[in-house]
């Protein structure tokens, strides 16, 4: 019924999109101090990582702008993506940190831009032609089963004939993460909590960020519910 597209991170990379204080969960803040500084961390660094992402983005976006459906971006953060394909789909994006959407809305002044948390998201069912979500910004909830149900509710609002594109974050990568290149330039650093590497910290500018990474059966648990896999 539906195509769809899981991407797993490589263990060189890191985590980063969203701010968490609503949820109670992390000591992290993503103010206008850390939305300055975010461009030199997540964004310039990464040039093999964008240029996969803008590959596969527009083979969706070429098989769905006939459509002239919705691409929702969740966890968006400055909505480095949207910029990267202007027109076709019509962009929404949500992530929890205002300093973030303010220079989302800079950066792509026709998308439309909502505060708020993927795991309460109303979203309609069947509304969207593409859900996108990068940096495992799902880590941020904390807990599998918030994870699980907020998957079930972006699976629940792709249309038929849509497409789910998430990067995945997973334990054995999170392990490797303070091997990297960027962990020994940046100084940012992961921490277990539990010795499974499914709960850690991640410590950067922006403070301590408390996180969950479910193993991968859990997305394909999900995922058989709702596509042709």
């Amino acid at each position: 019924m539906w195509g769809t597209i899981v991407t797993t991170f490589a263990p060189s990379l890191q985590v980063g999109q969203a701010q968490v204080r609503q949820f109670g969960l992390t000591s992290v803040s993503y103010d206008e101090v850390y939305a300055v500084q975010y461009e030199k961390y997540y964004l310039s660094p990464w040039p093999d990582k964008h240029a996969v992402n803008r590959r596969i983005l527009e083979s969706l976006i070429k098989r769905q702008a006939y459509v002239g459906g919705i691409w929702l971006d969740c966890c968006c953060g400055q909505a480095w993506h949207f910029s990267q394909f202007p027109s076709g789909l019509r962009q929404f994006g949500v992530d929890l940190s205002s300093a973030q959407l303010s220079r989302a809305r800079v950066r792509n002044p026709d998308a439309c831009f909502v505060q708020g948390n993927i795991a309460s998201l109303p979203l309609p069912e069947g509304s969207c032609a593409l859900v996108t979500s990068f940096w495992a910004g799902y880590c941020y909830l904390a807990d599998p089963e918030r994870i699980r149900g907020a998957m079930v509710n972006l699976c629940r609002a792709i249309q038929p004939g849509g497409d789910l594109y998430i990067e995945i974050l997973l334990p054995g990568d999170v392990a490797t993460f303070n091997e990297s290149d960027f962990a020994n330039r940046s100084g940012f650093r992961v921490v277990p909590v539990t010795t499974d590497y499914r709960r850690w910290e991640f410590h950067d500018v922006g403070g301590v960020h408390r996180m969950y990474s479910p193993p991968l059966s859990l997305f394909l648990d999900v995922a058989e519910a709702f596509f042709d896999t």
